[in-house]
């Protein structure tokens, strides 16, 4: 019985050691949506770069098809774009993300689903509000930060991002 008893501790023991891993790392990869929240507000592309590895792949909508990237350089040389648009017009960004599903394949790399929802408010005029659904792949670096390996979206209803529902502990944004 004594022996039961012992193994059911450890078993316990080992279940919330694993519990606190598991938090810690959806803590770690959700930090990645928050710091790509504070970029775009911030309009800080050197932050960006610290959002993707090194070799990551970008897939985004375009007006005649998917447009890709592979690489940092040229992922953050289309945020660069953008900001510096935003920038010269005045305009304030801000990006909220609700992640609805993460699949930790292994200890360095999940999958995450959800929606963003992009507000852009210029300096004259009302807010405009998209939203979009994406798919990422947020890899475990060297240093123990996630950065993603991949990122890609595709528009979505605003209701889309409003309904998504709130999943254990992962990123949602109010």
């Amino acid at each position: 019985m004594r022996k039961l008893i012992t193994i059911l501790a450890l078993s316990l023991g080992l279940f919330s050691l694993s519990a606190r891993a598991d938090e810690a790392t959806h803590a770690a990869i959700n930090k990645v949506y928050t710091d790509m929240s504070a970029a775009y507000t911030a309009l800080d592309v050197a932050a960006m770069g610290r959002i993707y590895t090194a070799e990551a792949a970008y897939l985004q909508p375009g007006p005649q098809g998917a447009v890709g990237e592979v690489g940092r350089e040229g992922i953050v040389g289309g945020f660069k774009q953008f900001f510096e648009g935003a920038k010269a017009k005045g305009d304030k960004l801000d990006i909220d993300f609700r992640v609805v599903s993460r699949t930790l394949l292994n200890p360095t790399t999940a999958v995450d689903l959800g929606h963003f929802l992009l507000t852009v408010t210029p300096a004259q005029g009302q807010p405009q509000r998209m939203a979009g659904t994406f798919i990422t792949v947020p890899t475990r670096q060297a240093d123990g930060s996630w950065a993603f390996a991949a990122d890609s979206y595709g528009p979505t209803k605003v209701d889309t991002y409003n309904s998504a529902p709130k999943t254990g502990n992962l990123k949602y944004d109010g």
